[in-house]
C-alpha cells in the first residue's frame, strides 16, 4: 500500500503519536473515514456497473467470451480459423499458455505448445499461423496445430504474415528479412532503418 513496507503498522503508531523515527511525520495527512467510505461504495458500484453492461453484451452477443488473469504479463493474439489464439505467459511463472477460442465461445481450448511466444500472426483466412518463439520462427496448420515449416531463424523480435500464408516478414535488430514459408527460402534482406 503506498510504496511503503508495513504501511498499515506504520500508520497506527503515527496515530498513537510514535512519531521521533518517522521522517516529515507531519506531513502525514489522515484521510476522513467517510470520505473512504464514500470511495469504497463508488469502486462496489463502478464494479456493479461494469458487470450489468458486460451481461447485457452478452445477451446482445457483442462481448463473445471473457477471461480475466492477474498475473500476466504478456499477450499475444491473432485471427486463427473462424476464432482467434491468444498466447499469454504468467509472470508467477515461465510456463506459456497458449489457447483456442473459437464458437461457441464457452471455452477456451488449450493448446500443446512448447516454448515461450513472443509473437504471432496469421493468414487472411487464419488457416496459416506463423510464431516466434525462443527457439526460432515456426509456421502452423490452424485445424491441427502440425507444424509446417521451421525458419530456423533466431533473434525475430516480431513478424507479419502474408495475406495468402505464403511469405513472412521477420523484424530484426537490424534487419527485416522475408521469408518463403513453403520452402523457407530467405527472399530479402531489408534494413529496418530506411
Amino acid at each position: 500500500m503506498l510504496g511503503i513496507a508495513n504501511a498499515a503498522t506504520a500508520y497506527e503508531y503515527i496515530k498513537a503519536g510514535e512519531t521521533s523515527r518517522i521522517q516529515r511525520a507531519k506531513d502525514f495527512e489522515e484521510v476522513p473515514e467517510d470520505q473512504v467510505a464514500a470511495e469504497k461504495t463508488e469502486r462496489q458500484e463502478r464494479k456493479k456497473r461494469i458487470a450489468t453492461i458486460k451481461k447485457k453484451l452478452k445477451a446482445d452477443g457483442i462481448l463473445l467470451f471473457e477471461e480475466k488473469h492477474k498475473d500476466i504479463r504478456m499477450k499475444v493474439a491473432c485471427a486463427a480459423g473462424d476464432g482467434f489464439v491468444l498466447a499469454f505467459r504468467s509472470v508467477a511463472s515461465t510456463r506459456e499458455m497458449l489457447r483456442s477460442f473459437g464458437p461457441p465461445w464457452n471455452e477456451p481450448q488449450p493448446l500443446q505448445f512448447e516454448g515461450a511466444v513472443w509473437a504471432i500472426s496469421s493468414d487472411t483466412s487464419g488457416q496459416r499461423i506463423a510464431v516466434v518463439k525462443e527457439d526460432g520462427v515456426f509456421i502452423f496448420n490452424e485445424s491441427n496445430w502440425n507444424e509446417l515449416r521451421d525458419l530456423r531463424i533466431s533473434a525475430c523480435s516480431d513478424l507479419a504474415l502474408s495475406p495468402d500464408g505464403l511469405t513472412v516478414a521477420c523484424a530484426q535488430i537490424e534487419v527485416m528479412e522475408i521469408y518463403d514459408t513453403v520452402s523457407g527460402k530467405r527472399l530479402a534482406v531489408l534494413p529496418s532503418h530506411l
